[in-house]
């Protein structure tokens, strides 16, 4: 049998699986049951001792003319008060388009996405009561098609990736078309994080390729505003994890200071600096074997010598790094357009591990 590892399997993967387990089999895994069993064979053998799963679904709820926004929604809209011009929760990109091309098809397939997803047609309101997400009725898609005497597609994707209002807007994802020749287009997409991460992408761009390709998208059970209102009710499921996390992050925490170039102040912290290193193929290989070894993913692995660095430049054993983990932990946020991602902040004592 193929091994999951072997085979590209990560985290990420590993989190579909047992969603996809949970909703065609109705029993509960959990993360380490994939490392032990890295195979269909050996996983499946373990699935008559699990359990029945509980229903983790959240309820269906009515839209209000204001509904409630999800935590994550909340701290990005306070951010974009700090800097409404700035682009770093823009998620946007571009597709390459190849053979023939109907551009009504495509403007018809992109308003059936918009009209499916209420997160597309959302913006938000602030006032003495707090934050509230509005989502408009209707919202007709435009394509914004970008003139032949532009010719060069990095000049016109930097003309069409510009800030979002949040408030006034009706709709925070927009759509350009940057033709090439006969038989190539580029589809640009530009959205706010707010209403859209990156699994939220990949949900849009298969939608539209099933669109225009003739075959059905399957019904929506649930959307943003059903897990905006779950979220905010208070259950067992949430508390539980709140009081993890205030035990995990409680006392002194440390506070990393790594050597700087120059002062922060006046520096414009949405810009960063890249600097890339490579691996040898033959290291690489070693790597990989080491990983499967230990039964970790190469996040894991990577992340660990990145705790290792940290720890020999400022000299401190208890480190905190706030990583992404994408949050749909549930089988209904699987086809829903929306923002789940959340920032893990892992608190380790380097001294323990080494």
């Amino acid at each position: 049998s193929n091994d999951f590892f072997e085979m590209g399997g990560n985290s990420l993967v590993a989190f579909q699986v047992i969603l996809e387990v949970k909703k065609r089999l109705d029993k509960q895994l959990v993360l380490r049951d994939i490392f032990e069993h890295t195979t269909i064979r050996t996983l499946a053998s373990i699935l008559e001792d699990k359990s029945i799963s509980k229903d983790n679904s959240f309820p269906k709820v009515a839209h209000k003319k204001y509904n409630l926004t999800s935590s994550a929604q909340e701290r990005m809209f306070y951010q974009y008060l700090m800097n409404k011009q700035g682009l770093g929760y823009n998620i946007s990109g571009g597709i390459v388009i190849k053979g023939n091309f109907d551009q009504q098809a495509l403007l018809d397939a992109l308003q059936v996405i918009v009209d499916r997803h209420p997160a597309l047609r959302t913006n938000f309101v602030h006032n003495e009561q707090g934050l509230y997400q509005y989502v408009n009725p209707k919202v007709t898609v435009s394509l914004e098609v970008f003139d032949q005497q532009i010719d060069d597609v990095n000049i016109a994707y930097h003309q069409f990736r510009r800030p979002h209002d949040l408030e006034k807007q009706n709709s925070l994802i927009r759509f350009g078309l940057f033709p090439i020749n006969d038989s190539k287009n580029i589809l640009f997409l530009d959205m706010h994080h707010i209403i859209c991460d990156g699994f939220s992408t990949r949900i849009i761009l298969n939608e539209v390729k099933n669109i225009l390709m003739g075959e059905p998208l399957l019904p929506l059970t649930h959307d943003y505003i059903d897990y905006s209102y779950w979220q905010r009710n208070e259950n067992s499921w949430l508390q539980n994890q709140r009081n993890y996390w205030l035990e995990k992050l409680s006392g002194d925490l440390p506070v990393i200071n790594l050597p700087m170039i120059e002062d922060r102040e006046g520096i414009d912290m949405t810009n960063v600096g890249l600097l890339s290193s490579y691996i040898s193929e033959e290291n690489y290989v070693n790597i990989k074997e080491m990983i499967r070894e230990h039964e970790v993913t190469e996040f894991m692995f990577f992340i660990s010598i990145y705790y290792l660095l940290l720890q020999k430049v400022i000299g401190k054993e208890d480190i905190i790094i706030g990583t992404d983990v994408v949050g749909r932990t549930h089988t209904a946020t699987k086809n829903i357009v929306g923002t789940f991602v959340n920032i893990l902040p892992l608190r380790m004592d380097v001294a323990q591990e080494y």
